[in-house]
Order: structure tokens, then C-alpha cells, then sequence
């Protein structure tokens, strides 16, 4: 699914772009008439051609059947005298052809009623910015993950050390990008602050958001400003920013606990989960709030429907403090 926000500035981008191919194609094509006169006159003579060739077909009489194929030769002989002058002055061959960056659609982003691959980059490429403004997704990512930051040393609640938790937490996050789709789970993830829950969501929003899929990464007190400004205020900056909330292939909820706690603030974000699971649209939240902290902390409705997400839980000590 398509951002239609990015969608609509790519596009732009693509008429941009085709607007300057063209301004480029007139003044090459201006230069060429003004230097060998012949080449403007059998352009003018193609078009005048086709121009009558098509008349006679609409027109139904005999003459219409053969109107196209005799069109067709003469034209192919006044294009090669024109290649014949170009070259004889030094030009290329196809100095007057337009040739766009996209051959599949032409620039105009849609080939067979569907986006194309140019499109899809051009999208991507603006996502991956925007993601990156707010997560730095190009230096948080899987391959500057560093596991030795984490403890060896074995957690006797546990049972296990937080590097080998982080080890495979690490792994499952990869795999869970790699092969992300509509029947992928919600994430919770668990755990104190500064264990890397963040720095994964990054990690996920960089791999998934390459690919064809729509993703938006926000706070929960972030996430909540938008719904709120959204409902008491008429604003067209605000507008359809909500939606865009609920709408998403991959809604990344950072920091679940740190809002500010009011009855809107509850009930919103169980409107906003109720909808995208409805929807099964993914959603991946973190926070440092354990599983009582969360039943007493929410109302049961929004406990039971994140108790249903995949559990991610982290353990051990603060990395922002070595």
C-alpha cells in the first residue's frame, strides 16, 4: 500500500521530470530546425501525412483501407533521410528522440493500470527519508546491530544471558522483516529502557518500508497529538493524519506508558488497535511497562488486545549508561 501523501509528491516528481525531458526535447529539437531546415520540413510533412492518413480512414470511403499502410512506408523513407541529415551534421541518430528515464511507462509512473517499478522507488526512497528523520534507520539497522554490547553473563531468573535473548530476539526481528506481510504478527516489545527496542523498530522499519509496504513510526504520545488535533481542531494540516495512523501496512508505536494518561488518551488507542487489527493491518509497540503494570494501567479491553500481540520481552541493564 502507497502513503498517498508520498504518493501524490512522487507523482508530482514524475510531471516534474517529464516537464523537464520535454523543455529539453524543444530546445534540442529548436536547434536542430534552426540548423538544417530539411529535418523541419520532413517532420512537418510526417505529420501532415499521418494527419491525412487518419481522416481517410474516418472517413469509411475505399480509399481509407490502404490510407495507413502507404502512410506507414512514406513514413519510414522521411525518417531515414532524417537520420541521413542528422548524422551528415554531426548528430546522433536519435537526437530527436525523447527518450525518458522509465521505458516501461513513459515517466508517467503506471504501466498496465498498475504502479510502476519507478514509482514504487520513488515512494520508497521518500518513506525510507521520512523514517530516517525519525529513527536514523540508515545507521540503526540489522547490520550495525552490536550483540556484544549486551551481558554473557547468565541471568539466574532468566536462565539465559541478554546477549543470547538479544541473539535470537535479533534473529526472529530479521526474519519477521525479511517476510513481512499481511499475515505477519503484532509485536510487542517488552523491556526496561535502553535495551535496543527502538533500535529494533528501526531495524524492521528499514527492511519493510524497502519493499512495497506503506510504514509509519510514532510515539504513543505522538500518535495520540495527531488523533487529538484531528478531532478537536479543523485544520487542513491535520486532516486525514488519523487515518493515516489506522491505514498503514506497519504502525511502529514507540514508548506505550510515557503518554500523558487521560480518558481520551485510553480510549484512542484502543480505537486506534481495535482498527488496525480489525483491519489486519500490523502494529508493532514497545514499552517498558510490565504485564501488571499494563492491567492496572489500561483498561481491560486495551490489556487483553496487546496480551494477543507476539511478545517480544528484553532484559538487562541500560546500555545508554556504559
Amino acid at each position: 500500500m502507497f502513503d498517498p501523501v508520498l504518493l501524490a509528491r512522487a507523482q508530482t516528481l514524475l510531471a516534474e521530470r517529464r516537464a523537464v525531458r520535454d523543455a529539453r526535447g524543444k530546445k534540442r529539437r529548436d536547434e536542430i530546425y534552426g540548423s538544417i531546415p530539411d529535418i523541419a520540413a520532413i517532420d512537418a510533412e510526417m505529420r501532415d501525412g499521418l494527419l491525412k492518413a487518419v481522416r481517410q480512414v474516418f472517413s469509411g470511403g475505399p480509399a481509407g483501407e490502404g490510407a495507413m499502410v502507404d502512410c506507414r512506408e512514406r513514413n519510414l523513407a522521411l525518417r531515414a533521410k532524417r537520420t541521413e541529415l542528422l548524422v551528415e551534421n554531426n548528430y546522433s541518430p536519435g537526437a530527436l528522440d525523447l527518450l525518458p528515464d522509465c521505458p516501461l511507462c513513459d515517466d508517467q509512473g503506471f504501466s498496465e493500470g498498475k504502479p510502476c517499478a519507478c514509482l514504487r522507488k520513488i515512494h520508497a526512497d521518500m518513506q525510507r527519508r521520512l523514517l530516517d528523520s525519525r529513527l536514523d534507520i540508515r545507521e540503526q539497522c540489522f547490520e550495525n546491530f552490536d550483540l556484544s554490547l549486551f551481558s554473557p553473563k547468565e541471568d539466574l531468573e532468566e536462565k539465559e544471558s541478554p546477549r543470547e535473548r538479544m541473539s535470537l530476539l535479533l534473529e526472529y526481528c530479521r526474519k519477521y522483516a525479511r517476510r513481512f506481510g499481511g499475515d505477519s504478527d503484532n509485536l510487542l516489545l517488552r523491556g526496561g529502557p535502553g535495551l535496543g527496542k527502538t533500535y529494533l523498530c528501526a531495524c524492521i522499519a528499514g527492511v519493510v518500508a524497502a519493499g512495497p509496504h506503506w510504514v509509519i513510526y510514532e510515539t504513543v504520545a505522538s500518535a495520540l497529538g495527531i488523533m487529538e488535533a484531528e478531532k478537536f481542531t479543523r485544520d487542513s494540516a491535520t486532516e486525514g493524519r488519523g487515518a493515516r495512523l489506522t491505514d498503514c501496512d506497519l504502525l511502529l508505536l514507540d514508548d506505550l506508558g510515557a503518554e500523558f494518561h487521560t480518558p481520551f488518551s485510553q480510549s484512542a488507542i484502543l480505537s486506534l488497535l481495535s482498527a488496525r487489527l480489525s483491519g489486519k493491518r500490523q502494529t508493532i509497540v514497545t514499552t517498558v511497562l510490565g504485564e501488571e503494570e499494563l492491567r492496572r494501567r489500561y483498561p481491560p479491553q486495551l490489556a487483553s488486545r496487546l496480551e494477543a500481540f507476539a511478545l517480544l520481552p528484553l532484559f538487562g541493564g541500560d546500555l545508554r549508561r556504559r
